[in-house]
Parts: structure tokens; sequence; C-alpha cells
């Protein structure tokens, strides 16, 4: 392949293309790794307008083939350096692929939480299909869905690609686990792929199907397939799991996966290798299963790792006819063995590409590699330990050890004593605390109160019940898993299974919400219907999705104040009573809502037969009158507002122009009668010689046969040139006419006409002057 044929682009901290860097510019060398962070380094001379961008905080590279991206990333450390040979010198720039943002990141129990301290979930437990899922836990911990204070720089620009749906539907459940890990053993089962690469301006989390290419792809250093090859067979890393669900001891849950290729492995071999997976987390079989599988499907046959380099004359391209995660065909010594593309070494030196082709796991060729692997590998166990050593307590079961615990006349008892903390009490037995002084001055007790304590042990569990004296007996219960108490729970008081404490009190804070756990009181079952209340929040559930939450439907009246004196009333026909006897209803001749007074004077709004109306009973609109002017305004955008003349609201004033008046003449005052009222009578009509029965008395056709007077909207600003006086909606369009602004061109019209009169009176003044001046000389 061609170094002209890679496009090599440079880009900065907002992701925008500064620049390209040509072949002869470059030095480049990269390993894209599937499923993973790769590493990059690229060379160029230091004097070139890009080394400069290069050294800046959060530039990075886009790297693109004849047909895709390749790969793309952000730099991570430049280097300068020169030398005598080299006195300009070269830029040295390492780098990594944008996959490291999955790499940096964990998977949180609640990611729509930023707040690890204050986390209200054990697990971000999802099911779905694997691509589904993938995309899921993506985007609630660093992409869109995530919190902000979460999101770093590059992060910030991730936007998710297509979801696709592919592969099998499992349960996964993540607790602090690193991301890009969580993803591989989700893409594991099915052989999918999964990448970060620069698309545009953005950052795109893609999900990728891995192609069988045993049968067309062909490798054979004999036949010219291959320029080199290195080969390693290693047996397999585990051919048994043993997988440790919950519970303690020989009431633990194990699970046993094995599979049709590691039996083959272990005749191959002649060895079982067996390994012990911890999965406290869950109790779910097919959780438990489904971790198994995982470790089997990456070690669980024999390994034939492969260093290769595929010779140029295959025509063979990497990214077209071969890419990361493919399974390919390669001849060693004579056999054909098939084996999966991990890794694709490039290197670049502005003459030519050669590419290599990794298959399988480097750690066969390396004892480096292998020992970094080793590390890995126990640090993701000890951090699912770590992680999983968190999980809550069972009250209920918790209770039950107490009730089956050995007989308190069996225990040892002892007096407990001043400043006593209760956390350090851990030995099975009764203990009593005589004096409520004392236990005051004691630490972590559930109440300052004197009373009976009893300890329970049991291996890695210590329960705690502390009984306080007096005729109420009340009862705290807590718990401590290895080194940790959980809080005190006060028990209720029971008999015959009926509460009989004096009040119920729920102490827990969390609102509750479409995906709240720790509401105060839930009544139903979680993913069906059930009503979820805290301290001030009620919430309906249907389904696993928020529902109507129905009050009174059926029986007697809601009322919103006391028994004697309740303001607002919700009665079972859906109206809302007012305690004047005023009410706010849905009226029933039509979609309206209405408010009536207790006479049962309404105003509405909403339509009737004609269309959107708003309107009010006749004895609203009618009962009062006044004499003053009309003030009230409508816009084109349906505001309601008051009109003024007042000088305070006006600006730039200006006298009227002085061919108003003229205008004027030429409007022409009609006629006419009202086209909705006509139309909407006719079809009225219609309807009621078709069988229909028609309320009469609902319909507003008042003025069918009243003529009303007045001008032509278009023949006032069109014909006559006054378009002042037209009315337009939003789009400028004519919709009507200001009747009352046409008073200042009848003013306007008046003063010219009061003009003209002065100057005819004056004219004829002088003419009579002139007359009798004529009359005078004639006698």
């Amino acid at each position: 392949m061609r170094s002209d044929e890679l496009t090599v682009e440079v880009r900065d901290s907002s992701l925008r293309r500064v620049g390209i860097l040509l072949p002869k510019d470059r030095l480049l060398r990269a390993k894209p790794a599937f499923n993973g962070a790769g590493e990059w380094s690229l060379e160029v001379p230091a004097e070139h307008p890009m080394a400069a961008e290069l050294r800046k905080p959060g530039s990075g590279i886009i790297v693109t083939g004849p047909d895709d991206v390749w790969w793309s990333g952000p730099v991570t450390q430049p280097a300068t350096e020169a030398g005598a040979s080299d006195v300009r010198g070269m830029l040295k720039a390492t780098g990594v692929t944008d996959s490291v943002v999955l790499v940096d990141a964990a998977a949180w129990p609640q990611p729509s939480n930023g707040d690890a301290t204050t986390q209200t979930l054990a697990y971000d437990a999802r099911t779905g299909a694997a691509e589904t899922l993938m995309h899921a836990y993506v985007s609630a911990n660093i992409g869109p869905d995530a919190p902000t204070s979460r999101r770093g720089r590059l992060a910030s620009q991730l936007v998710m690609g297509t979801n696709l749906g592919r592969g099998t539907v499992i349960a996964k459940r993540a607790r602090f686990a690193n991301l890009a890990d969580l993803l591989a053993e989700i893409a594991a089962v099915d052989g999918l792929g999964f990448r970060v690469v620069q698309r545009g301006d953005a950052l795109v989390f893609e999900v990728t199907e891995t192609t069988d290419r045993t049968a067309e792809l062909r490798l054979d250093v004999r036949n010219g397939g291959l320029a080199s090859q290195k080969v390693a067979t290693t047996p397999p890393t585990v051919t048994r799991v043993y997988v440790a669900g919950q519970g303690e001891g020989a009431d633990r849950t194990i699970r046993t996966r094995t599979s049709a290729e590691a039996s083959a492995a272990e005749n191959e071999w002649g060895r079982v290798v067996e390994r012990f997976k911890d999965q406290r987390q869950t109790d779910d079989l097919d959780e438990l299963d489904q971790a198994g599988d995982e470790d089997l499907a990456d070690g669980g046959s024999t390994a034939t790792n492969v260093a290769v380099v595929p010779a140029d004359e295959t025509g063979q391209t990497f990214g077209r006819h071969w890419d990361l995660g493919d399974r390919v065909t390669v001849v060693i010594e004579g056999q054909e063995t098939t084996s999966t593309i991990t890794s694709a070494p490039i290197v670049d030196v502005g003459k030519g590409l050669r590419i290599g082709m990794g298959l399988g796991d480097p750690a066969g060729f390396s004892r480096s590699a292998a020992l970094t692997a080793r590390v890995e590998d126990t640090e993701q166990r000890v951090s699912a330990l770590e992680r999983n050593t968190e999980t809550p307590v069972d009250l209920t079961a918790l209770l039950e050890q107490v009730r089956h615990a050995a007989p308190l006349a069996s225990l040892r008892l002892t007096e407990l004593g001043d400043a006593v903390d209760l956390n350090t009490v851990a030995q099975a037995g009764v203990y009593r605390q005589s004096l409520t002084a004392q236990a005051a001055t004691g630490t972590n007790y559930p109440v300052p109160v004197a009373g009976l304590l009893e300890v329970f042990d049991q291996g890695n569990m210590t329960w705690q019940r502390y009984t306080v004296y007096g005729t109420a007996a009340t009862t705290y219960v807590r718990a401590r898993y290895t080194t940790t108490w959980s809080t005190w729970r006060e028990l209720l008081a029971v008999a015959d299974g009926v509460a009989t404490a004096p009040r119920l009190r729920l102490t827990a804070t969390e609102d509750a919400s479409a995906t709240s756990t720790g509401h105060a009181l839930q009544i139903g079952t979680d993913g069906v219907e059930n009503l979820r209340i805290d301290g001030n929040e009620v919430t309906a559930m249907n389904n696993g999705a928020l529902a109507t939450l129905y009050l009174n439907p059926d029986g007697g009246d809601v009322a919103i104040g006391n028994n004697t004196d309740s303001r607002i009333i919700l009665n079972s026909a859906g109206n809302i009573n007012l305690r004047n006897g005023s009410r706010l209803e849905g009226s029933s001749g039509g979609p309206n809502i209405g408010i009536r007074d207790g006479n049962d004077n309404a105003a509405l709004i909403g339509e009737d037969s004609a269309g959107p109306r708003m309107w009010t009973s006749t004895t609203l609109v009618h009962g009062r009158t006044y004499t003053s002017n009309a003030s009230m305004v409508v816009t084109s955008a349906g505001t309601f507002g008051r009109s003024t003349s007042l000088r305070a609201a006006k600006v730039e004033i200006e006298d009227a122009p002085s061919d108003w008046a003229e205008k004027i003449y030429a409007l022409r005052p009609r006629t006419w009668l009202d086209r909705g009222t006509v139309e909407h009578y006719a079809e009225l009509l219609d309807r009621e010689e078709q069988g229909e029965v028609i309320d009469w008395s609902t319909e507003d056709c008042s003025q069918i046969n009243q003529r009303i007077p007045g001008f032509v909207a278009e023949e006032v600003v069109e014909d006559a040139g006054l378009p002042e006086f037209g009315i337009y909606d939003n789009g400028g369009n004519l919709s009507g006419l200001a009747y009352d602004r046409l008073t200042a061109a009848l003013v306007a019209t008046v003063q010219h006409q009061r003009t003209q009169l002065d100057s005819q009176a004056q004219q004829i003044s002088d003419l009579a002057a002139a007359v009798a001046t004529l009359q005078n000389g004639a006698s």
C-alpha cells in the first residue's frame, strides 16, 4: 500500500482540523488495538507548521485510509529532539487512540448521579442485546446522558453512533468497573467490536461486527501470502470455571462452566485448568453462567498466537479486505489454523506502508507481555472483589438468621457499664445496659436509653439487637459484614400480623421517581403497577414507566383543606368545586373548560361545531354595562392588552401625511353579511336536513340577517393607498382594519377642509371688497 493512500490530519483541542501532513514530512508508527486503546507515534520536522500545533495540549491526529477513518486520537507526549547531525531537530509525538476515553472511565452503579459519595444504587443492572447494552453503559457514564461533571473535555465531544441492536440478549451489572473492560466482556460472547473515532467535529462511539474471513484470506509464507511470520502455540488459560454467587460457606451458590473447545483443549494438552471466579454481587444463575462463559471465550481453547506481515502482492488491504477482530486462516508448518486479528502494527516511512497482523494473544511471544496480561487480570479480579464487598445486607435474611440463632439462655450475660462503643461489642452473647445515664455516655447506640443488647455471630456476619427497657420494649437491629456496620433499624411491634406501634415512621430521604429505589414507601411490585411515596411526593408507576395517578374515580369527594372548611373539592364527575359554589369543569357539550358561579353562569374556553371559541353566558356579558370607550386590544399573536393614547407610550411623534385628506375621499363605505356566520348557518341547515338534531341555543347565529356597515380592508389599504390603517398577522399579511385609527385620517380631512374653507372665505371677502370698489367708482 502506498503512503499517499493514507491521509494524516492534525486537529486541535476542539477537534477542529488545522492541517495535513504529507508523506514526505512524516514518519508514522501505530498499533491499533481491537476493543481497547491503541498506541501511535509520529515524527515530523520541528520547523514544520504542524509541529507547533502538535505541541499544544489537547491536540491530536486523524488517520484516514482509502475507505474510512482508521483511527484518531490525542497526543500524550510531544518531545523535540535535535543533535549535531540534525540541528533543526524533529518533533516526536506519541499518543493513543480516542478509545482511551473508554479506558479512562468507570461504570458507576448510579451513573445519573454525578457524586460518587451519594450513590443510592448497588449496581447499574441492565438487560438487552449486547450492542444495546454497550451503547447504554457508554451513554450513561461518559456520553450524552452522563452528568456534565463526569465528562472531561474529550468525552464531552462524544456522541453515540447508530445502535443496530446486534448480539445476544444478556443481563449485566456494573459497580465501578472499568468501562472498557465491561464493554469487552459484553462484546466477547458475540465477537463484536467497539471503538471511539472522530467523524466530522465529534467523537463517535461505534460497535462493529467482525467477519469470518477464514475461507477467503489464507496466509502462508510458502505461497507468497506472507512476507514474514512468527508463531507461538499456547495451552488454554482456563478450561473449567467455578463461578461463586451469593451466600457464605457451604450455602454459597457455585456454578460450573466449560465448553466443547475447552474439553478439546483438555484432551489435547492433558491438563484441566480450573479457575474460581467471585461474582458475589449477584445470585442470578444466567448472570453467573454468563460470567463463566466470558472467561472461557477469552482463554478456554488452544491459543495460536501469530505475528505476520502480509505480502503486498496479496492485494489484501487493511480496513477494506480485513480488519481488527476478523478471523483468518494461517498455514503454519503445513497445518492450517484459524485465529482472530487482535492488532495491526503500521509503519509509514513516507515511501510506502508496511502493515502487520497480530493474531491471538501477544503474551505468547513475550515474557513481559505475558507478565503484563497476568497483572491486568489480577487487577481486574481484585477490583471486582473491592467493588462487591460493599454488597448491602439483606434485612430479611438477617432477621431469619437471628430467629434461628442460639437461645438466649445459652448465652453469657455481661454488664456494659460506662462509655461503651457498641461497634466493639462483637462477641456472641447478651449484654445489659442497666442505666440510661451509662447509655448516654456510650457511642453507636440506637438511642441513649438503658436496654438489653443481644449479639449473634456467624463467620463474616455479626448481628446486634437492642431492646429498650420498659413496657414498649422498642427493638432495634443492625448488622456488620466484615468491618462495616449498617445503620440501626427500628422494628415494629406486631401482634397477629398487625402493627400495633402508634405510627409507621419511614425515614428514607430519596425522592420518589421513575428510577428511584430508596423512596420511603412503595405499594405494589417492581416493574408492574406500584405507588411510590416519599416525604412530599407521590408517584404512580405502570410496567416500569410513569403512569397517571387517579384520585377518586368512583368514590366520594376528595377535599383539600380541613373537614369543615375545605376550599377545593374534586368530585366523582371530574369537576373541581370551589367552596363559594363556583366550580371548574369540563363541559359535556364539547371539549371546553368552564368556570361557573353558584348560579350556573359560565365563562368557557374551547370550541363549538364551527371551531375554536371563547365565550361567556349572556348574563355575564350583558349584566354590566359601561359608557366609557373600549380599550382592549388583541394582537396578531393572540395576546390581550389595554390600548392607551398617552404620550408616554409613544416615540417619534410626527404630523400625519398631508395626502391623507385626498386619499380619504376615495374610500367607499359598504355594507355586508358576515361570511362565517352565513356559511356556518348554511352548514347547520344542511346537517338538520340530513336528520341531525341541532341545539340552536348553543349556536351563535344572531347576526345572520344583519347587514354590517364599514369598509373593506383591501380597498382601504391597497386601493386608497392607506396601509397605515391595516392590521397584519405575524407573517405581514393583511388580516383586518383598524377602524379606531381612521378617526385620525378623518380629523386630517376635516382640518384640510377647514383650511380650504378659510382660504375660500378670504377669497370671497377679497372679491366682495373689489366689487364694492368697482361699484363706488362707477357711481
